[in-house]
């Protein structure tokens, strides 16, 4: 539906509306540099741009902030997100530089940014596995019971989703479970220490 119709539905049944930066002409691009520069300032993810009509699809506009956070999350993991992390984000990188008007000063701090966003969480997840420390992505999920959250370990040994419990709290009729969700990234430096080649050359 309508943009401006839609804002009045959700409103109407007392939900919260993702907030309306700006009104903008297709043409001001300005205006739209403007507002991601400021989302940039205040390290938020960018914005999507909307037709009030839908007469052509969304446009979604991420900042240099978002971008390089991306890619230091999946790299710490270089072997499950990295490789898809890395291009499509440098890819925006690129083209930011070229459409903003980058000087020297600005490529060559963003250039920093990117390079350490790619080198420390890698070096630092290699430095983990060297220490026999785990790979992996924590979380925490709440069960009603204990039978619940063994339901829930078969139930992802099932999909084959390696995951292992940390830890489990149990209280106020809950039981809090910290699991660890384990990453290939662990079985390739395994690889790579033994026999001393690179899976990629």
């Amino acid at each position: 539906m309508p943009v401006a119709e839609r804002r009045r539905v959700v409103e109407d049944v007392g939900m919260r509306n993702v907030p309306q930066l700006a009104i903008v002409y297709k043409d001001d691009w300005k205006a739209i540099l403007d507002i991601v520069r400021g989302l940039e300032d205040v390290g938020r993810e960018g914005v999507v741009l909307k037709d009030p009509e839908y007469r052509v699809e969304p446009l979604k506009y991420t900042t240099s902030y978002i971008n390089v956070r991306d890619i230091r999350e999946g790299m710490k993991f270089p072997f499950d997100e990295g490789h898809t992390f890395i291009f499509p984000r440098v890819l925006r990188q690129m083209f930011k530089a070229v459409e903003e008007g980058w000087d020297e000063e600005k490529l060559r701090e963003e250039a920093r940014r990117l390079g350490e966003a790619i080198l420390f969480p890698a070096v630092e997840s290699i430095r983990k596995y060297m220490l026999g420390e785990t790979l992996g992505e924590e979380f925490t999920l709440t069960f009603a019971s204990t039978e619940e959250l063994e339901e829930f370990i078969v139930y992802a040994a099932q999909l084959g989703v390696p995951i292992s419990v940390v830890s489990v709290e149990k209280g106020d009729g809950i039981v809090k479970a910290v699991m660890v969700k384990h990453k290939k990234t662990a079985d390739e430096y395994r690889k790579i220490f033994r026999s001393g080649l690179s899976p990629l050359d």
